[in-house]
């Protein structure tokens, strides 16, 4: 196959030849241009312009994909397995891989609480980011391994959750590898904290979030410390309201200490998230309106709406029809505002597509509106029971 290859790529001037060889740091699904420009140090239209002579040499070529707004490529079948021991001989291996995963780490730390409605593109970036995750792991190098893990924390609890067994061992390798800056140690403490609350591990997780608080405080990071301190007051929920309001109301005094006003409403919502997804809808009715209430003061309307209606739906039984429309009205109309609840409503969908608990059409119900948040428009609705399929279809053509 070498030989077929060679062709096309004795083509290529030396400087072409070694781009080229840099894009087999990617993994083999592929890439945006907008990454290749960064490996190359240049302007996205000249990147642009070299993988379209690429293309024609049958080097690289477009990756179609469900979402129009997309524009991604990929090397041609089996040239990532040729092109990598180039790089390799290069001398640019590391350096190259290095680069990519501080692309990755300023893409996701500038779309941090973005979400797949409204940044597609990050969300294209998932196999990349696990491939590099991987490849820090496996050269030791503990710094970059936290930055990748930590600034994509929110992508990975919410929308990489297939991909909770590698986040969670990364996270550990982070610390078995010894990390040496504080800063770094106690965000990757918290996300394990994270994790370990998700998982029903309290104890675990109260640990970790002690270790992190610890941390945060020696280098005088108080924003992080505010969100430790009310992570650590979820744990109490919902059996002992009394001491995580204890928690959240210290950790609004810091907010409010650094005039961090957003922080307020979002935790104090948090908690009646939290609430709500346990079942305790009458416990989580005094967070949310609370939250609309300071949200509409900061003229947050979208948000303090998205709270009053989680509010005024507790405690009301809805008919299943009732319930599969306000469902998927509500994804919509996130899709279509770019709400930034987005990230949380689409954690909710995510746990209804798997939850063993729920009616199965109700599980593809939510694998449904994934897609639909993931940007596919008109997503495939023949699993879903024709009654079913008919307003779920009828709410989206409405949009």
């Amino acid at each position: 196959m070498d030989k077929i290859f060679d062709i096309s790529y004795l083509d290529l001037s030396a400087d072409d030849r070694e781009k080229f060889h840099m894009l087999s740091a990617f993994h083999p699904t592929g890439f945006s241009v907008e990454a290749v420009a960064s490996l190359w140090n240049g302007e996205t239209s000249l990147a642009r312009s070299l993988l379209s002579r690429f293309i024609n040499l049958s080097l690289v070529k477009f990756v179609e994909t469900e979402n129009e707004r997309l524009e991604r490529y990929r090397l041609h079948d089996l040239l990532d397995e040729y092109t990598t021991p180039k790089l390799k001989a290069d001398g640019k291996y590391n350096e190259t891989k290095t680069s990519l995963a501080q692309w990755l780490v300023e893409l996701f730390n500038d779309h941090y609480t973005d979400d797949i409605s409204t940044a597609p593109h990050v969300a294209a970036e998932r196999d990349n980011l696990l491939h590099a995750c991987e490849w820090a792991r496996g050269e030791k190098q503990a710094d970059i391994l936290a930055l990748l893990t930590t600034k994509a924390r929110n992508w990975f609890y919410v929308f990489f959750t297939d991909a909770w067994v590698q986040w969670f061992a990364w996270l550990e390798a982070c610390l078995q590898l010894d990390l040496t800056d504080n800063g770094l140690k106690a965000n990757v403490l918290q996300a394990i904290g994270d994790v370990q609350q998700f998982r029903d591990d309290r104890d675990a997780a109260l640990d970790s979030y002690n270790e992190a608080l610890k941390l945060f405080k020696a280098v005088g990071d108080k924003l992080g410390e505010a969100n430790v301190i009310s992570s650590q007051g979820q744990l109490f929920l919902p059996d002992d309201l009394e001491k995580a309001n204890e928690f959240l109301n210290t950790a609004i005094q810091i907010y409010q200490q650094i005039g961090d006003r957003y922080s307020v409403p979002a935790q104090i919502g948090n908690y009646g998230w939290k609430l709500f997804r346990l079942g305790e809808h009458e416990k989580a009715k005094p967070y949310f309106i609370q939250a609309a209430d300071l949200f509409e003061k900061m003229g947050l309307m979208d948000y303090a709406g998205r709270h009053r209606q989680a509010a005024d739906a507790n405690g009301k039984e809805l008919s299943e029809e009732e319930q599969i429309t306000q469902l998927t009205l509500t994804v919509v109309r996130a899709v279509r505002d770019k709400s930034d609840d987005a990230p949380r409503l689409f954690e909710l969908i995510s746990k209804l597509s798997v939850d063993p608990n729920s009616p199965p059409h109700f599980q593809e119900l939510g694998n449904v509106l994934k897609k639909y948040m993931s940007g596919i428009k008109n997503p495939e609705l023949s699993r879903l029971p024709k009654e079913i399929a008919e307003i779920v279809q009828k709410v989206i053509q409405k949009g």
